[in-house]
């Protein structure tokens, strides 16, 4: 959906958010299970077409030790636009920072 260098741009901001998420959780490892995807591997993987995993400002985590109730708590002050706890693991993404026509907040779960 973007250039490769922009991914890379993409993605190192994510990691710096990813960074925050740890110490604010102790220190705990942050398993990243769905980081960027090209399109081909969205579709693999049936992501919805406009998915944020396809820009690199989305992830799909687990935090060791932490249930998906804390690890939304704690992604709610690590720079994130919006997060969805599932029962597995947390999708946190950063969509309004971008002008690919994400402009909203939203958290849920």
């Amino acid at each position: 959906k973007v250039g490769a260098a922009t991914v890379r741009e993409n993605v190192w901001r994510m990691m710096w958010k990813l960074e925050a998420v740890r110490k604010k959780a102790g220190n705990s490892p942050v398993i990243i299970t769905s980081g960027f995807r090209s399109v081909e591997l969205n579709k693999r993987v049936g992501g919805i077409s406009n998915s944020l995993h396809m820009y690199g400002i989305a992830a799909d985590i687990k935090v060791s030790g932490k249930t998906t109730t804390q690890v939304r708590d704690i992604v709610r002050t690590s720079g994130f636009s919006g997060s969805k706890r599932y029962s597995t693991h947390n999708h946190v993404e950063s969509g309004i920072e971008y002008n690919y026509g994400f402009k909203y907040y939203w958290w849920e779960g």
